[in-house]
C-alpha cells in the first residue's frame, strides 16, 4: 500500500491536460470541462440526504452471508447525467434522492465533487479522494450541436466500427483513473455495433490512518463458525458507541475522512432496519473514549448485480416499472469494487504518552476493548458533508 501511495501521489499531480487513457487517434472530443464549485450549500446538503438515503437502499439489496463493498457515490453520479429536464423525473427524484431540478442535481453533484477532493495540501500524509467522470457517444449519432444539454466530458467513438477497440479505450481509462485496481473492467461483447454511449464514472480513494497500529489475530466469528483472521489494532481515543443493538467505532483517516465499523448485535435484523435517519443517528450517538481496537483486515472485490438491485428498488418504490432508467436504450449496468484495508494501508505519525500519576492520583481509565469479532457493517465517509464514498460488510 506504501508503493501504491506513493504512485498515486505521482500520478495524481503530475498529469497534464489530456485525458489519461485517451487513445490517439479514433475519437472526437466534444466538450470538456472542469468542476465548479456553484451551488447553495443547502442544494449540496439535499442532494447529501437523499444519496445517503439511495446508499442505505442500494446497500439491502445486496447479499447478507457475503464479504461485499460498493459505492453507491460513484452510482448516483453516473446516473446523474441521465436526468434531463421532465423525463422519468420521478425515476430520479424518488430513487436516487436527486433534487426536483435536474439542472441544480448537476450543479450540486460538481459542487459536491469539489468539496470531496479539496483538502489541506500541507498535511504530510495526505488521504487522497478522487471522482472522474467521462461519456463516450457514438459518432455517427452525435456531433457538438446535438450534444445531450448539461453534459460535460463528451467524447464521440466509431462504436460500429470497432467495438472491440473502443471496449479496449474504455478499459484503459478506467483501469488507470483506478491506478491499476479495476482491470479488464467491460467484458468482451459488452461494447458492439449497437452501442450508442457508454457513460462512465470512476472514483478513487487512498486513506492514510491518523493513528499507527500494529497487527492482531481475532478469533472472528462467521456464519461458517469461529476462526482466526488477520488484523489489526491499537489502543487510543475513539469516537465510539457500545449499546444493546451495535456497537460502532469510528476510525479516522487524515483529510476529514472516516471508517465507521459498526457491528450489530443481530446482522440481519439491524441490516434489514438500516435506513437514512438510523444512520445518521449511528454517527450522532458516539462519545470520545479510551478504546482497545481490534479490527479485522479488509481485502474484497465486488460485482454486485446492479440491474437486479436497481430494478427491485424500482418496482418497490413503483417507479416507472415500463420504461429502463435513462428513457431512451436498453441498459446494462457494471459496478465493480476492491478494498483493501491493513494496517499497512495507513501512514501515522507515531506517538509515544506516558502519564504518570502521584499515589493520591486517579487510577489511570481503563480503555474499553471493542473487538469486531463477528460481522459488521462498514461506511467511509466524508466527515464534511457526511456523503457516504464506501458501503461494505465483513461477515467471513
Amino acid at each position: 500500500m506504501k508503493k501504491l501511495l506513493m504512485l498515486v501521489l505521482a500520478l495524481s499531480f503530475g498529469c497534464g491536460e489530456t485525458p489519461i487513457g485517451m487513445p490517439e487517434e479514433g475519437f472526437e472530443v466534444l466538450h470538456e470541462r472542469a468542476l465548479e464549485d456553484a451551488a447553495p450549500i443547502a442544494d449540496i446538503n439535499a442532494l447529501v440526504e437523499g444519496n445517503t438515503g439511495f446508499a442505505i437502499n442500494l446497500y439491502n439489496q445486496m447479499p447478507l452471508n457475503e464479504n461485499i463493498v460498493l459505492s453507491p457515490f460513484s452510482v448516483s453520479r453516473t446516473f446523474s447525467w441521465f436526468q434531463n429536464g421532465e423525463r422519468l423525473q420521478d425515476v430520479f427524484e424518488g430513487l436516487f434522492g436527486y433534487l426536483p431540478d435536474s439542472d441544480a442535481t448537476k450543479t450540486a453533484f460538481n459542487s459536491l465533487g469539489v468539496k470531496l477532493m479539496e483538502r489541506d495540501e500541507s498535511e504530510e500524509r495526505m488521504s487522497i479522494f478522487e471522482s472522474r467522470d467521462i461519456q463516450w457517444l457514438d459518432k455517427s449519432r452525435y456531433t457538438d450541436e446535438a450534444r445531450p444539454d448539461g453534459y460535460d466530458n463528451v467524447h464521440t467513438f466509431d462504436f460500429a466500427g470497432d467495438p472491440e477497440y473502443a471496449r479496449e479505450v474504455i478499459n484503459t481509462w478506467i483501469e488507470e483513473r483506478s491506478r491499476g485496481l479495476l482491470t479488464d473492467f467491460l467484458d468482451p461483447g459488452l461494447i458492439n455495433p449497437d452501442t450508442v454511449s457508454v457513460t462512465t464514472n470512476t472514483i478513487f480513494f487512498v486513506g492514510n490512518w491518523v493513528h499507527d497500529y500494529v497487527e492482531r489475530s481475532i478469533n472472528f466469528s462467521g456464519r461458517r463458525g469461529t476462526k482466526s483472521v488477520a488484523g489489526f489494532g491499537n489502543e487510543t481515543e475513539y469516537q465510539h458507541h457500545v449499546g444493546e443493538d451495535y456497537t460502532m467505532v469510528r476510525i479516522p483517516y487524515t483529510g476529514e475522512y472516516s471508517m465507521v465499523a459498526v457491528m450489530p448485535e443481530d446482522f440481519e435484523t439491524f441490516r434489514s432496519s438500516l435506513n437514512f435517519r438510523g444512520f445518521r443517528s449511528i454517527l450522532s450517538t458516539s462519545s470520545r473514549g479510551l478504546v482497545r481496537l481490534s479490527i479485522p483486515n479488509i481485502k474484497t472485490e465486488s460485482q454486485p448485480d446492479l440491474v437486479k438491485a436497481i430494478d427491485t428498488l424500482r418496482e418497490n418504490g413503483g417507479y416507472n416499472t415500463t420504461d429502463t432508467i435513462t428513457g431512451e436504450y436498453m441498459e446494462t449496468y457494471v459496478h465493480k469494487v476492491v478494498i483493501n484495508a491493513d494496517k499497512d494501508g495507513t501512514t501515522a505519525a507515531a506517538a509515544t504518552v506516558v502519564i504518570g500519576y502521584d499515589n493520591n492520583a486517579p487510577e489511570p481509565v481503563e480503555p474499553r476493548v471493542i473487538n469486531f469479532d463477528k460481522p459488521f457493517i462498514y461506511f467511509i465517509i466524508d466527515d464534511a458533508t457526511k456523503s457516504i464514498l464506501f458501503v461494505g460488510q465483513f461477515v467471513e
